[in-house]
């Protein structure tokens, strides 16, 4: 219509086309602000599941736990991970852990296995291991360098 109406110029073409021009922004507009509330949806997703993992990541033991709790699949969590988090669902599980054992470590004075225990690990040797793999030292060293 926009078209026909600079091609043929009837009286008012000008009135109209503007008009018509406007229709169109406006239905532009609308279609991005749809665009942006799926965006936020995902979003939302996004912050319950990580919502739900700062709460919880002692007592996850599998991906699985995750997805039941935010009602998602396990490739769509890891694609929202990856997308909004820049990490996979494991490894931000993992970082929350290390970052309670850390805090622990400094001012407290539980053992290793205690520790282990109140950051999510069955076995103390699966949290070493995990612990020197992510800070480059012992979970004693980390003690001795950062007591409070």
């Amino acid at each position: 219509d926009l078209v026909r109406e600079v091609q043929q110029k009837p009286y008012y073409y000008d009135e109209i086309s503007a008009a018509l021009v406007k229709i169109i922004l406006d239905l532009a507009l609308r279609l991005l602000a749809q665009k942006d509330e799926e965006n936020f949806s995902t979003n939302d997703s996004y912050r319950h599941a990580r919502k739900f993992i700062d709460e919880n990541y002692e007592k996850i033991e599998s991906i699985e736990d995750i997805c039941r709790s935010v009602y998602i699949s396990r490739y769509y969590l890891t694609h929202l991970f990856k997308e909004y988090g820049g990490v996979s669902p494991i490894q931000y599980v993992i970082s929350k852990r290390m970052e309670k054992a850390k805090q622990l470590l400094s001012e407290t004075d539980l053992s290793v296995r205690e520790i282990a225990e109140q950051t999510g690990y069955a076995e103390t040797a699966s949290f070493l291991k995990t612990f020197k793999k992510v800070e480059n030292m012992t979970p004693s060293d980390f003690r001795k360098r950062n007591r409070r």
